[in-house]
């Protein structure tokens, strides 16, 4: 198993992809393969959820499915000549400072509460017989 920094698996992309010639592959073509990658976790997070069977084997699915767009990220910084490591600072920098914690929790739990009550609105709506 490697313990790699973000730089680390950027190059690896990079070259894996070299060697095979796909590195000539046009960034628009990357975008489309992860955005099909992004496709196939939101279908393991639904089996997880439950909203889809199968949420016994999703767990290991998901894993597979968010390396597979980790990948595709790497390709396309690498692709892209750009820096991702001093990217995510940078954005976990600006994360911080923009969500701090007590706001973002109290969001959070209005958020949440919302959900709970429109979710107990569908179900007395399917309890009645009305559509939700």
């Amino acid at each position: 198993m490697r313990d790699w920094s973000l730089a680390q698996w950027q190059a690896w992309a990079a070259e894996f992809d070299r060697l095979r010639g796909w590195d000539a592959t046009e960034a628009s073509q990357v975008v489309a393969h992860l955005t099909e990658e992004l496709g196939e976790v939101a279908r393991e997070v639904l089996r997880l959820e439950g909203y889809k069977e199968g949420a016994a084997e999703a767990q290991a699915a998901l894993a597979g499915e968010l390396a597979d767009l980790l990948m595709m990220v790497f390709k396309l910084s690498a692709l892209t000549d750009l820096d991702l490591g001093a990217a995510v600072a940078a954005k976990g920098a600006e994360l911080e400072g923009r969500f701090e914690v007590a706001p973002s929790r109290e969001e959070t739990r209005r958020f949440l509460e919302a959900r709970i009550a429109a979710a107990e609105a569908r179900l007395r709506a399917l309890d009645a017989g009305h559509p939700g």
